[in-house]
């Protein structure tokens, strides 16, 4: 949970967003997204008088690089908060909907490596109330004289890749990955291909929630079963030139996942059983994924 806090007369107010109770709203077409803001409002410590009139909100998601990209929201309160209504921690909230499309979608995938990360720039509007009247004091009305607000109060907030993969893409819509079907056996090698595709439908589940790191691990894992075995399927395979693909596709590849596992030195040997740390994002994930199912392909097709 991350929290914050603006003044108004020189009394300092709460808020903090919870990114467990963010959520996606709207459909396909018009997706947005749902931010409440909480907010615990203190009454001033004098006798002065205020209503809180509207936020300004503008979300930024790592990644966007140009001003454009970033979503300016302005919530109008419906029932604007007076001070003189405040208890000593009155608590409220408002929700906040950030409109999305599936272009800005597609930028925050490309650019998310394991958790959504956003900043929250928030502005508080507030008026002033002063009050004339008769001298005798018979007849009082009040105006609002003066306006002013707080600027600048940033919270940057984070969204697990479960929570993002699981509920927020879904509910904006977005098409995260389309999967390829790949043979379900092998004659050839029945248990070695078994765990293979064991392997590969676990990287499926970790691509869908978003956690790029064991997705490229679980990659890795689905090749080795091949290591020693290739030469041997390669006797089935009637053209050469196709022969000599497969092979050495299969090798290189699982040369090049070891290699770049060894310079991401913080990965165990076993990575796919390592907590994901954010080295690989979505598209480098998404490629490394699509060559291993294309190897997985050919190979479950070899046959006698």
């Amino acid at each position: 949970m991350q929290s914050s806090f603006f003044t108004v007369f020189s009394t300092g107010q709460d808020f903090w967003v919870d990114p467990e109770v963010i959520s996606a709203k709207g459909d396909t077409i018009n997706p947005y997204l749902r931010v409440p803001l909480y907010l615990k409002l203190l009454p001033p410590d004098n006798k002065i008088e205020y209503i809180l009139t509207d936020i300004e909100a503008t979300i930024i998601f790592t990644g966007f690089k140009h001003e454009t990209s970033k979503i300016h929201k302005i919530c109008n309160i419906d029932v604007p908060i007076r001070s003189s209504e405040l208890v000593k921690g009155t608590e409220t909230n408002i929700a906040l909907d950030f409109p999305l499309d599936q272009a800005k979608i597609a930028i925050i995938e490309n650019n998310r490596k394991e958790q959504a990360v956003f900043t929250l720039n928030f502005t508080f509007h507030w008026g002033l109330y002063s009050s004339t009247g008769f001298s005798d004091g018979n007849w009082d009305r009040r105006f609002l004289s003066q306006f002013g607000a707080e600027y600048h109060k940033i919270l940057t907030v984070h969204i697990n890749e479960s929570k993002w993969g699981k509920e927020i893409l879904p509910g904006l819509g977005y098409q995260a990955f389309r999967m390829i079907e790949v043979p379900s056996e092998n004659q050839l090698i029945p248990n070695e291909y078994r765990e293979s595709l064991a392997e590969l439908d676990a990287a499926k589940g970790f691509m869908r929630d978003g956690y790029y790191d064991k997705v490229v691990g679980h990659c890795r894992s689905a090749l080795d079963p091949f290591k020693d075995k290739i030469k041997g399927l390669i006797k089935h395979i009637s053209n050469e030139k196709e022969a000599t693909w497969i092979e050495t596709m299969t090798v290189d590849t699982n040369i090049w996942l070891d290699k770049i596992f060894r310079t991401a030195k913080s990965l165990a040997s076993e990575t796919h059983h390592s907590p994901s740390v954010g080295h690989f994002d979505k598209t480098e994930a998404e490629i490394i994924y699509m060559i291993t199912v294309g190897i997985i392909a050919y190979i479950g097709r070899i046959s006698k």
